[in-house]
């Protein structure tokens, strides 16, 4: 990109497309595939200082024939392009949040130092592949960089605009998990001018960021892009993290659009003309998910690629299960894990929604995993939720009185089981060490627990690691030193980039991460980020085991 011309003193001029001359060493300029950028410098706490880059595009907006399709690399832009701002939220039905533009696959990046090499981390945000951004005001990496390491997010396409699928050549979805691809090519083009290591990434998500993560795993188009993994409350084998007949609801989306088609290719061809907005107005809230609500597959989340598409475009070659039972996944260093109380946010949905408990009530054998293909009205669905009903609410109807059975109900089959299976199938097909995890910790920077106003209840809720992770601008002034949060956050910022740097997030060496976590060989090791932090075997082992039990009796 840059074509040297003349050196005069300290000053390197530079023929860019008119650019003016530029400082030689200046940190803040940085020469990328796409163009010049200028970035800032940010504190990150007492003598810390990072330099900051945000909203890099590193793709095309996805508008007009490139909706629904793989993203396309950026064109690159002239001059020097300030990168002190944020870009557009990809579209997404949230108040006060972008629902049009659709120039918004931009990434971040966060370095304690421009020299050098560096461990990467990539950040894929959560919010049910249906909404969310790479934002540092809930991401800010102040603790991430503070440890040498770099970090990197990203905004990747979400909600119908980012996996609607007609299960063919016309649409055949996954885009916002290609945008994520594209963006770890991006890294392992660019990375190195911004003191990161391309050959040490490690990709981290929460939730949707979560199972992303572990979809990145199983996909061929990810192979050789990262080194390492982390999943935060979040696998593709979570009942609400894939969509078995992603053409089905791509023909209900134009139904409730009022469209009429004749083939997927019309309806693709029309679904291209509208306004993003028009799709959303119409795509369900989490209020109108069928019941049981996140016990079956959130409308638009990732799917089975077609066969017949270009090969280019492939992400998904088959069911996640049967990829992870194979052994044909990439294999690399993996920390999965849950939050001990993750459906305690449902404590809630009965007052949001008053019928949800009459529901179970009056259809008890939607108590019963619906992947499980068990008849309704067989004497196998009468006899397994008379089991399930006894296990879990002593026989009782679902009423107010049992709420918090409710939500323990939900946490094992909406995270706990698929993250459990997840642990248990790839420990035995992979020689890379799996590390899992349990969180349970309760203090305050419980990011959800906090919000909602749940800290009546014990346990930590879906997304509560959050705060302990980030710097998040809605969350209070530091707290001191000596709060049990502050040593738990010390304590999960340095396993997670432990584990970046070496594959190994303990250390006897380390004054902070001594403890000890075996990994995953044979009896579901783990470690507990509670109160007391500790290793053990089987998180949830009762509960676990009633669902591991269930099925085998009932085959």
């Amino acid at each position: 990109m840059f074509q040297i011309t003349v050196l005069i003193g300290a000053l390197t001029v530079v023929t860019v497309n008119s650019i003016p001359s530029l400082p030689v060493n200046d940190p803040l300029i940085v020469e990328t595939t796409g163009g010049i950028l200028r970035g800032e410098r940010l504190s990150c706490g007492l003598l810390c200082n990072y330099f900051s880059f945000k909203g890099i595009p590193y793709a095309k907006a996805p508008v007009g024939e490139l909706r629904f399709r793989a993203p396309q690399p950026h064109e690159g832009w002239e001059g020097i392009r300030n990168a002190n701002e944020h870009t557009v939220s990809c579209p997404q039905n949230v108040p006060l949040v972008n629902n049009e533009d659709e120039d918004c696959l931009s990434l971040n990046v966060y370095s304690p130092n421009m020299n050098g090499r560096r461990p990467v981390m990539v950040w894929v945000y959560g919010g049910a592949f249906a909404l969310g951004s790479g934002d540092s005001s809930i991401y800010g990496p102040n603790f991430i960089v503070a440890e040498d390491v770099l970090m990197v997010s990203m905004n990747y396409r979400v909600g119908a605009l980012g996996f609607l699928s007609t299960g063919d050549k016309h649409a055949p979805g996954n885009y916002g998990l290609k945008d994520i691809v594209l963006a770890l090519k991006w890294v392992q083009d660019n990375i190195a001018q911004f003191g990161g290591d391309p050959d040490n990434v490690t990709i981290f998500g929460e939730s949707a960021g979560g199972a992303a993560a572990h979809y990145l795993i199983l996909s061929p188009s990810a192979k050789g892009l990262f080194k390492r993994a982390i999943s935060q409350s979040g696998s593709a084998l979570n009942p609400w993290a894939y969509q078995t007949h992603p053409e089905n609801v791509a023909h209900q989306l134009a139904k409730d659009m009022n469209i009429t088609f004749v083939d997927n290719e019309d309806l693709i061809r029309q679904l291209r003309q509208v306004k993003p907005i028009d799709m959303i107005r119409v795509t369900p809230g989490v209020l109108q998910f069928q019941i049981p609500r996140g016990l079956t597959p959130i409308p638009f989340v990732p799917c089975r690629d077609p066969a017949n598409i270009d090969p280019s475009e492939v992400f998904l070659t088959g069911e996640p299960i049967d990829l992870m039972n194979s052994g044909t996944f990439n294999h690399v260093p993996y920390i999965t894990g849950f939050n001990d109380a993750e459906s305690l946010f449902q404590v809630i949905e009965e007052i949001l929604d008053p019928n949800v408990f009459n529901v179970f009530n009056e259809n008890p054998h939607i108590l019963i995993p619906l992947q499980w293909n068990v008849s309704a009205d067989s004497p196998e669905s009468r006899s397994m939720v008379n089991e399930i009903s006894q296990f879990y609410f002593d026989g009782r109807p679902l009423s107010t009185a049992n709420r918090y059975e409710y939500t323990q109900y939900n946490t094992d089959l909406m995270f706990a089981r698929g993250i459990d299976m997840t642990a248990n199938i790839h420990s035995k097909k992979q020689v890379d060490p799996v590390f899992y995890y349990k969180f349970s910790f309760t203090g305050v920077l419980n990011f959800l627990k906090n919000l909602l106003s749940l800290n009546r209840y014990p346990g930590a809720v879906h997304a509560d690691e959050l705060g302990y992770l980030f710097q998040i601008t809605s969350i209070p002034a530091p707290i001191l030193p000596t709060n049990p949060a502050a040593r738990m956050s010390r304590l999960l910022v340095r396993l997670w980039t432990n584990f970046a740097k070496t594959g190994q997030p303990t250390s006897l060496n380390d004054p902070i991460a001594y403890v000890q976590w075996p990994r995953v060989s044979g009896n579901q090791q783990y470690l507990e980020l509670g109160s007391n932090v500790q290793a053990g075997t089987n998180p949830h082992g009762e509960r676990l085991r009633f669902w591991n039990d269930l099925r085998a009796r009932y085959n």
